[in-house]
């Protein structure tokens, strides 16, 4: 994946509840085309609805650990409301203005931990789009203050986990059918 450009993109007048002061837009390349990684907004709400059911079973099982239909509408809300306990990025597709093929958030859970989640339509898994919105979405939590980024995975599917080395120390704990990933952010 190549990074074409960073760059401002008008997000809200300043007195909106969205405005952010979040990091740029960057424009990456790889061979999907181009696409936009961007803060997430609140007119994303409906193309992240279409996105997730675009998404495979199997990929929604590993997103959510469940054979979850819809996207939570508890969940579309603090990704796309701007919410200071919650940082987003979605990946758009430039030459589709509003086709979103995927979403990274992280939920704040401790006053310096933040809880990472990740879907990638199918189509665009292993491409490189979900390490473009994973290096924006931990500039962001860096800067509201993250110290660590926590990542559940199932067991099966760890290997999802590999990327996260990049970041800093990670360690790996099993519950279950499940692992978790501690990642020491590194500022």
């Amino acid at each position: 994946m190549t990074v074409i450009e960073t760059r401002p993109i008008a997000m809200r007048p300043t007195d909106a509840p969205c405005a952010s002061t979040a990091s740029e837009p960057t424009v990456v390349a790889g061979p999907f085309g181009q696409l936009l990684i961007r803060p997430a907004l609140p007119d994303d709400a409906e193309p992240l609805g279409a996105m997730h059911t675009r998404c495979s079973l199997d990929t929604r099982i590993a997103r959510w650990h469940a054979p979850i239909r819809a996207i939570p509408a508890s969940y579309l809300s603090e990704v796309t409301g701007c919410r200071p306990s919650h940082a987003a990025v979605v990946a758009a597709r430039s030459g589709t203005p509003g086709e979103i093929i995927g979403l990274a958030s992280a939920c704040l859970v401790s006053p310096d931990a933040w809880e990472l989640g990740m879907l990638v339509e199918d189509a665009f898994q292993r491409q490189g789009v979900g390490r473009a919105m994973l290096s924006a979405l931990v500039d962001e939590v860096v800067r509201r203050g993250g110290r660590e980024l926590l990542a559940v995975s199932l067991d099966e599917r760890r290997t999802v986990l590999h990327g996260l080395h990049e970041l800093g120390p990670v360690t790996l704990s099993s519950r279950s059918s499940t692992v978790t990933a501690h990642v020491l952010l590194q500022p």
